[in-house]
């Protein structure tokens, strides 16, 4: 089956119903792809990435919808479009069914197959063909960056999540207690030697350690010894990799281990 897509006649639209990306993913179903030349480029798509895609690239729209036995594209197909669908073709697009009567007899008439994208029920199965609620989501994103573009003024309400904001401060307040009482890292080195390690290890070269290095998870460390995680932690943020590093020195085949 080949499946193709013609540039958009719609004034001020930018978008492609085909990418060069999902053109690789319908190749591989075993479907051939034909894109009609300059269709993707104000998606940021040219006609080089599709043919680096393995796409065939025909150079007007009515040599796209006589080769192609599927047509993908976004808006309603216009009267020259409509023209263009034969017998035995399908048609995926927004349609307008219910408004455009119209097309939708032409579309019988002609003996071809329309799959309108805004029909399609939002269920589960279907989630990756939902085509209304995706575009309103990008439409309200967008609408949120022209406004504040247009604004004059910062937005307010710049805030921390209330269980984030309440467990630093408790965390900020207990640094300071323990700083005042001289022991602020005392609760370290109480702890049993290859659990700190482990952590130490983790929290220092995380970048370069697995958790199958470890003899304690992340998490039931965060469970069973809260109180050196956020020793820990509080040595990050400060920027004393040195004082881990210390730690891990005490046990340097840990270290060859991780490394």
């Amino acid at each position: 089956m080949k499946i193709g897509t013609p540039k958009e006649t719609y004034a001020g639209e930018r978008r492609v119903a085909m990418t060069p990306d999902s053109a690789k993913a319908l190749q591989k179903l075993g479907h051939a792809c034909v894109i009609e030349t300059g269709a993707g480029r104000e998606a940021g798509f040219d006609d080089a990435a599709y043919k680096a895609a393995g796409v065939e690239v025909v150079k007007t729209g009515a040599a796209l919808w006589k080769a192609a036995d599927v047509v993908a594209k976004v808006r309603a197909p216009d009267d020259t479009e409509m023209k263009r669908l034969r017998e035995g073709q399908t048609l995926i697009s927004f349609f307008s069914p219910v408004a455009d009567e119209k097309k939708m007899n032409q579309a019988a008439e002609k003996g071809a197959t329309v799959i309108a994208m805004e029909m399609i029920p939002r269920i589960s199965r279907a989630q990756k063909m939902d085509a209304l609620s995706s575009m309103a989501n990008i439409a309200g994103y967008r609408a949120v960056i022209e406004a504040g573009n247009n604004f004059g003024r910062f937005f307010t309400g710049q805030i921390m999540a209330p269980a984030a904001a309440d467990e630093e401060e408790a965390e900020e307040e207990e640094e300071e207690e323990a700083e005042e009482a001289g022991g602020g890292d005392a609760a370290v080195e109480e702890m049993e030697p290859d659990v700190l390690m482990a952590y130490c290890f983790y929290a220092a070269f995380k970048t370069t350690c697995t958790d199958s290095a470890l003899p304690i998870t992340v998490d039931k460390f965060y469970s069973e010894h809260m109180q050196v995680t956020r020793a820990i932690r509080r040595a990050i943020r400060r920027a004393n990799s040195a004082q881990c590093c210390a730690i891990l020195s005490r046990r340097p085949s840990l270290g060859r281990q991780g490394a």
